[in-house]
This record gives C-alpha cells, sequence and structure tokens, in this order.
C-alpha cells in the first residue's frame, strides 16, 4: 500500500528520503572522517579536518535554531508542505535530527574545498613564506568566524523577523509563495539566517587567508 503523503504521523518504510539517501550517508561519513583525520600526525591533513569541522559545526547549529523555530522550512527546496513527512530530506519533524542532516549536507563539499585550499596556502613552501601555520593555530580562528556569524546571523534574522511582522500589521502580504501569512515571518527568518551566516563566513575566509600570508612572510607574529 502507497505511503500517504498528506499524512505526517504515516509509517514509513525509511526515516530517510530515499532519493537523497547516497548524499546523506555522505555527510555523516565525511563528518565522522574530518574527526578522524585529527589523529593522524599530518598537519595538512588535520587542517582539512578542522575546516571541515568547523563549517558543518556551523552549519548544524544555524540548521538547529531554524528548525526549532520553523519545522516546516525543511522541505526539499524549502516548498511549503505544512507538516508532510514525504517531501523531506529526512521523514521526521525532530529539529536536531534535520539540523545534523541538513548542516552536514549543505556545508560538506564547500569546507572540503576550503579546507584544501587553507592546507595548501598554510603548509606548501612559497618563495619568502618560510613559516607553517598548524592546524591548531587554524582552528581557533574558524572557531571564532563561527561563533561570530551564528551571532550576526540570528540578530540579522530576528530584526527581519521583527520587521516583515510590523509590516505585516498595516498590510499583509505573501512574500513566499504558498507559505501561510502566520509563517511568512518565520520563513523571511530562515532565509535571512542562512544568507546573512554565510556572507560571514566568506568574509572571514577572506580575511583568513590574508592573515594566513602574513603570518608567513612574518608580518605578524602569533
Amino acid at each position: 500500500m502507497a505511503a500517504n503523503v498528506n499524512n505526517p504521523t504515516c509509517q514509513t518504510s525509511s526515516i530517510i528520503n530515499e532519493n537523497y539517501k547516497k548524499y546523506i550517508y555522505e555527510g555523516l561519513s565525511t563528518a565522522t572522517l574530518s574527526a578522524i583525520s585529527l589523529l593522524f600526525p599530518f598537519e595538512a591533513l588535520k587542517i582539512v579536518g578542522t575546516t571541515m569541522l568547523a563549517g558543518m559545526g556551523y552549519g548544524i547549529v544555524s540548521n538547529l535554531v531554524s528548525s526549532i523555530r520553523c519545522p516546516e522550512y525543511f522541505t526539499i527546496d524549502h516548498k511549503y508542505h505544512g507538516k508532510e513527512l514525504q517531501p523531506r530530506l529526512v521523514r521526521s519533524l525532530n529539529p536536531l535530527l534535520n539540523a545534523v542532516v541538513w548542516g552536514s549536507l549543505t556545508t560538506m563539499r564547500v569546507s572540503f574545498l576550503a579546507g584544501t585550499f587553507f592546507a595548501l596556502l598554510s603548509r606548501i613552501p612559497f618563495a619568502k613564506l618560510a613559516i607553517k601555520i598548524s592546524a591548531a593555530q587554524l582552528g581557533f580562528c574558524f572557531g571564532a568566524i563561527a561563533v561570530v556569524a551564528i551571532l550576526y546571523s540570528q540578530i540579522k534574522s530576528k530584526h527581519a523577523q521583527n520587521e516583515m511582522k510590523d509590516e505585516m500589521t498595516k498590510k499583509p502580504y505573501i512574500a513566499y509563495e504558498d507559505v501561510p501569512v502566520d509563517l511568512q515571518h518565520k520563513w523571511e527568518g530562515c532565509y535571512v539566517r542562512n544568507k546573512s551566516g554565510n556572507n560571514v563566513l566568506r568574509l572571514g575566509s577572506l580575511l583568513t587567508s590574508i592573515g594566513i600570508i602574513a603570518v608567513r612572510a612574518g608580518i605578524i607574529i602569533l
């Protein structure tokens, strides 16, 4: 018998959406391997692992806040489906489960690319850049960037929600198609949280790259 997608309590063969199982397992496996990489005596590998754990950690925390406040947002392509379970990466409304899956899945590849870039920039010998940067040094920097991104995105999200709620008291409108009026401000909050957090991460990555070059050139002494 086919599952009833209109019933959020219906029983399904798997809590994981079959169409995305490969990517979900890839994300969870990547997080595990990133943690294991810190045990090996290779600084370049540790830098990649540290970068990935910081990026995925940020993604999980950010998505946890969003999934607690608006679980309806976490459908595939962020289309509104009420509390239906079928059109989701995981067929559950559990905030922590959604945060872990979404946070890992959406950050793993960009974190890997960033980690590889930072490893090369920090460890490979360049002319007049003899000093090498360790994973521990970068880990502190990445942690600080993640904390700033979470706090900043939360402030921006809260402001955007309040602003939309104030505007809608004057004239109700639909900013997000098919999303109920009473959820419009929450949808806006999730969108702004993601966008503003990513902007901080980009800026932080740029400043980190500049800082790595400055330290390796001896301009800044740690």
